[in-house]
């Protein structure tokens, strides 16, 4: 048995073998035109032509916002009004409500109040004021008021809150 698997490794091993040959590749010989040849240039980012700029720069809040529209600003992204109550008190017609003033500052100005009915159409308005009998929004809540000049019953209409005269901070 011995003799069998040693003569099957041998025939194994004899065909195993196998003739390695080695075969030259020549290379394309080199020309003159490659030699001198200018390398490319590696296409660099275009140069971008930008108008100058003109006009006055914008300037920011206390709170770094960007002021678009003076007027508006601070209405717009500083006062809320909550708690709004519309009633008729003898021969006229009333506004309490809470305005939040969330600026670091106490806001001056004029805040109006436009009733319209479902087509536009103007039935009244009123100014908001503090006790002091003007608008003055110190920061946090404030009790505001308004005397809404109307001939019709607006407790249930619509309205628009814009701003009369500008809004802005207090001077110190």
């Amino acid at each position: 048995m011995k003799r069998i698997i040693l003569l099957t490794i041998a025939c194994l091993m004899l065909t195993a073998c196998t003739v390695q040959e080695a075969h030259l590749v020549y290379r394309p010989e080199e020309t003159a035109d490659a030699a001198t040849a200018a390398p490319t240039e590696t296409p660099g980012p275009d140069t971008l032509d930008l108008p100058t700029i003109t006009g006055e720069p914008f300037h920011a809040d206390a709170n770094g916002v960007l002021i678009l529209d003076e007027q508006t600003h601070y209405l717009e992204y500083y006062v809320t009004l909550n708690n709004v109550r519309i009633y008729e008190y003898g021969e006229g017609t009333f506004l309490d409500a809470t305005a939040v003033n969330s600026f670091p500052q106490t806001l001056t100005g004029g805040i109006r109040l436009t009733f319209h009915d479902a087509n536009g159409v103007v039935y009244g308005y009123g100014d908001l004021y503090t006790a002091d009998g003007k608008l003055r929004l110190l920061p946090g809540e404030n009790r505001v008021y308004a005397d809404i000049l109307t001939e019709v019953d607006v407790q249930m209409m619509d309205f628009t809150v814009s701003v009369e005269g500008g809004l802005s901070p207090e001077n110190p």
